[in-house]
């Protein structure tokens, strides 16, 4: 066999080896790649499996409040004359203007009769010491 073209086939023998380099390079690539996925799944796999724990150390941390008391019968909105408890403040004001009817239908406005107010004053006071 005769080659005729010397610098066809030196250059087609040196396409090859650069295309076959460069396979091998993206291959260390893919490799390195797929090393460094793998790195990172582990990292992930340990912190995953601490997270019980860490949960377990927040839980330990944060304090302990019954249920019961967080209810809204324990809420800060309370009437102040007869000390009900209520969920909004519409409701509040609805129930302040039964007490308002009551009052100045006794014909007796509340900010004139001092021992009424006092009275009230005392029952609130005395409702709390219960509570406590």
């Amino acid at each position: 066999m005769k080659i005729e073209e010397p610098k066809e086939t030196k250059r087609s023998i040196l396409v090859g080896k650069i295309n076959t380099l460069n396979a091998l390079k993206r291959t260390e690539e893919h490799i390195k790649v797929r090393r460094d996925m793998k790195k990172d799944l582990m990292g992930l796999n340990i912190m995953l499996k601490e997270v019980p724990n860490r949960i377990f150390e927040i839980k330990k941390d944060i304090p302990h409040i019954e249920v019961d008391k967080l209810s809204f019968s324990s809420g800060q909105l309370r009437c102040d004359i007869c000390g009900k408890a209520f969920k909004s403040e519409s409701g509040l004001k609805a129930h302040m203007r039964t007490h308002e009817d009551v009052e100045t239908a006794s014909g007796v406005p509340r900010s004139r009769n001092e021992l009424e107010r006092l009275n009230r004053e005392i029952t609130i006071l005395e409702r709390q010491l219960n509570r406590v």
